[in-house]
């Protein structure tokens, strides 16, 4: 019997919780089918006499939505695609090579990762402004074209291929970006994926 109770009060705690989740999903739903005149005349949905398809005919002629919708794919595309490679590149130096001042290298780029991006507006749109890439794709897609997170990401993904094999590739006459383009970068399909996802989804946003 307790547990009958117990149970049944949390399907309604999950209940309730998936209500106040839900609620300003259908007020959105609501409201594109509403006029404008009765966006808050009423609370949710309006009589049916009153609906109307009008906010969907004007999002393609009262102004350039496919415009709009092609320069976001194009500057999150272009901006992500760019992203993975320079992370990619990155990542093996990182992980396969030993040069002077890594490790500062290294902690300098952990350290930039603590800063939020808030902080960054106002210098980036400054720095924006005096290259002149103002109101140009450009402007939209240089700055996210290096991810400290990506690197390290892809630093700790090649950290488990063996050097052995980057070795076979040296002896064959492999040069080094041949090791990275066809040996290391094959092997890196799933955290390329998953960084593409979530590039894409931060850029887009």
């Amino acid at each position: 019997m307790g547990s009958v109770l117990v149970r049944t009060l949390l399907y309604l705690a999950l209940a309730f919780c998936c209500v106040i989740m839900l609620t300003p999903l259908v007020w959105l739903v609501a409201a594109c089918l509403k006029k404008p005149d009765d966006l808050f005349s009423f609370l949710f949905f309006p009589p049916v006499g009153k609906l109307s398809l009008r906010n969907f005919g004007d999002l393609f002629t009262e102004i350039s939505f496919l415009r709009f919708l092609m320069n976001s794919c194009f500057v999150a595309g272009v901006t992500v695609m760019v992203q993975l490679f320079f992370a990619s590149l990155g990542g093996f130096a990182l992980a396969k090579y030993e040069f002077r001042g890594k490790k500062p290298i290294m902690v300098l780029m952990l350290a930039t990762m603590m800063i939020p991006g808030q902080v960054m507006l106002g210098p980036l749109y400054e720095l924006i402004y005096k290259f002149g890439l103002m109101d140009s794709h450009l402007g939209l897609i240089i700055p996210g074209c290096v991810s400290v997170f990506g690197m390290f990401l892809f630093r700790q993904s090649m950290l488990q291929i063996p050097d052995d094999l980057l070795e076979a590739g040296r002896i064959d006459g492999c040069s080094e970006f041949g090791l990275f383009w066809n040996v290391a970068l094959p092997v890196w399909r799933p955290m390329t994926g998953a960084l593409f996802l979530i590039s894409f989804m931060g850029t887009w946003n």
